[in-house]
């Protein structure tokens, strides 16, 4: 079993991982089931950084998870991104400014001790508030006594102490295990938490904790009962680690649902450490003392729902941090009503990497990986620089969307404009790059602007906000478009008019039914507001040809068609001109068929 401790300006936190078991730590982190998912609380760090495994031999497989981010070792190379390493416990790795210790540690021993229903028989619940006024002097044997001033003093300063700690650190639970012995006056304390198989005991004062066992008969009845228990152990067998412990308290550590998350256990010594207590009879543990323990445990079980509180909002925080802005983010950080579902009239964009399938084909799964990684990363680069929420990463695609969660008056302007600085930002990739299959590379944009239904799209075990309805669907028909036009972007007649775009900055290219659509959509080409692609005169012929063609003169249509493109000359292409003719001498070949003035697209 591996002790991990991940360490950074956010947290300072202790995971126990079960033999064979896989963990991935990271900033945005979706394990598989199966999977101990660890978030990283540090921006410096990838989405997925580490995953650690311990191998049959006690080694440790260590990978780094990150395409960008290395791995560092204190003495040692450093792990290259997607390389990995075994290495012996104990040791240290570190990437961005987290550091992870991982240490080997022995499965959790489930102590029992023989004669355990007369154990359960004798042990006290707390029931109720304890009286205290009468507590221990400071001599060996303990007997009560008034309770002082100065107790009370020490009793709260450790109280505090544990209080302060950080909750889920080894420091934590080491505090709560102190206090057992130092300020209730227990022998012997133990932090026990709920494992996979059984229960881990993650810090103990006054026995080491690795060889550290308990009455399991004590510990359940704790657990099912979910009270605090305390009293003689009558009979203690022949364990030896044990022999000399007579009495115990047992106090649940609650979790928000109540349930149990932990135990706080404390045992003494009578026979031996205290031998006038036993043989005046007493039963070792006073109920005040049991009522301390459970408010230790109540002290840790606040401590750790507030860690429970923070790693969730770290968490949503991790996962909006890679899809938003920084703006939002802080936004959603002070208001996070934003997320509650609501209708919204959104800008949804979808962009696709063009015949990226038959890129895949020739290149080895590393080449392919690392020319997505880098044509996506610009991509979001652009979204968040223009305001944009990224819906989702979808194999060689991304989605975006805006004026969601937070109102923006300009969202299909904003929309519109990053879809222009996605292509000047791809043009600029392809001049750069020294590799044929990157130069090669074209995108497919589409935007369109409608109502939805914005909130948690991920389902009940998973927060993913992004947007449903048709507009979703519309917008992911759109870019489909593209490819059997021939352009880059395409944008319906409805972000064209809220986005306020001017015939400079875009063409009509007509109405059309889209695949997997019942509505006509009428779509714009944006060419940009200096565009050397058309010329002012080209632009008007073909918005005269297009009504030509929507008037129902396909042979009409077909004929300025032909005229018109051999005027712009086979170096100047324009691929929308070239579907429209195709599509009037198919209309031509079956004139007896009355033909609609928008054209169906019956392919994605």
């Amino acid at each position: 079993m591996l002790r991990i401790t991940v360490e950074n300006s956010w947290q300072n936190e202790l995971f126990t991982l079960p033999t064979g078991q896989r963990t991935e730590l990271g900033r945005f982190v979706t394990a598989t089931d199966g999977v101990l998912d660890i978030w990283l609380k540090d921006s410096t760090c990838s989405r997925d950084q580490f995953a650690l495994t311990e191998q049959s031999d006690g080694t440790v497989l260590v990978e780094n998870l990150s395409t960008k981010v290395p791995v560092r070792q204190p003495s040692g190379a450093d792990i290259a991104p997607l390389g990995q390493i075994l290495l012996a416990c104990p040791f240290a790795i570190s990437a961005g400014g987290t550091t992870v210790n991982v240490d080997a540690v022995p499965e959790p021993v489930q102590g029992s001790f023989p004669g355990t229903d007369s154990v359960a028989s004798s042990l006290l619940a707390v029931r109720g508030p304890a009286n205290p006024t009468r507590f221990w002097s400071q001599d060996n044997a303990r007997p009560d006594a008034a309770l002082s001033q100065e107790n009370l003093i020490e009793w709260f300063s450790a109280l505090i102490a544990v209080q302060r700690s950080a909750a889920g650190s080894e420091n934590f639970y080491r505090e709560i295990a102190n206090a057992t012995v130092d300020l209730i006056g227990l022998d012997y304390g133990l932090v026990l938490l709920v494992a996979d198989r059984g229960w881990s005991c993650v810090a103990a004062s006054g026995v080491d904790r690795r060889t550290a066992t308990w009455s399991e008969t004590v510990v359940q009845k704790t657990v099912q009962e979910r009270l605090t228990f305390y009293g003689p152990l009558d009979d203690l067998g022949g364990v030896q680690s044990l022999a000399a412990f007579d009495a115990v308290a047992a106090a649940p550590i609650m979790n928000l649902d109540d349930s149990v998350l932990g135990i706080i256990y404390g045992a003494r010594r009578l026979k031996a450490v205290h031998p006038e207590s036993f043989n005046n009879g007493q039963s070792g543990v006073s109920e005040l003392q049991a009522q301390l323990v459970q408010l230790l445990a109540a002290c840790a079980a606040t401590g750790l729902a507030r860690a429970e509180q923070e790693a969730a909002a770290a968490k949503l925080r991790g996962q909006f941090e890679d899809f938003c802005s920084p703006e939002l983010v802080r936004e959603l950080h002070n208001n996070p009503g934003l997320l509650d579902p609501s209708k919204r009239i959104v800008t949804i964009m979808f962009c696709d990497i063009r015949g990226f399938a038959r890129l895949c084909q020739r290149l080895s799964p590393e080449e392919s990986s690392g020319i997505t990684t880098e044509v996506l990363d610009r991509i979001a680069e652009c979204i968040l620089h223009a305001k944009g929420l990224i819906i989702d990463f979808y194999g060689d695609g991304i989605a975006a969307m805006w004026n969601a969660p937070c109102e923006q008056s300009n969202h299909a302007r904003l929309a519109v404009n990053c879809a222009a600085k996605i292509q000047e930002t791809m043009a600029q990739l392809r001049r750069n790059s020294r590799l044929a299959d990157t130069q090669s590379l074209r995108l497919g944009i589409g935007i369109h602007t409608g109502g939805a239904l914005v909130g948690n799209i991920g389902g009940s075990r998973r927060l993913k906000y992004g947007p449903r309805g048709n507009t979703v669907n519309m917008t992911s028909r759109i870019e489909g478009a593209t490819k059997h036009l021939g352009v880059d972007i395409l944008m319906s007649a409805e972000t064209v008019r809220q986005g306020q775009v001017d015939r400079r900055e875009a063409r009509r290219v007509g109405q059309f039914q889209l695949a997997g659509t019942d509505s006509i959509v009428e779509l714009f080409e944006c060419i940009g507001h200096e565009s050397t692609q058309h010329s002012p005169d080209q632009l008007r012929d073909f918005e005269a040809i297009l009504a030509v063609f929507e008037s129902g003169a396909p042979g009409d249509a077909e004929t300025r068609l032909k005229s018109y493109l051999a005027s712009r000359g086979s170096d100047d292409e324009d691929p929308v001109a070239v579907f429209l003719m195709k599509e009037s001498a198919h209309r031509v070949q079956n004139s007896g068929h009355e033909h609609p003035s928008h054209i169906q697209i019956t392919a994605k």
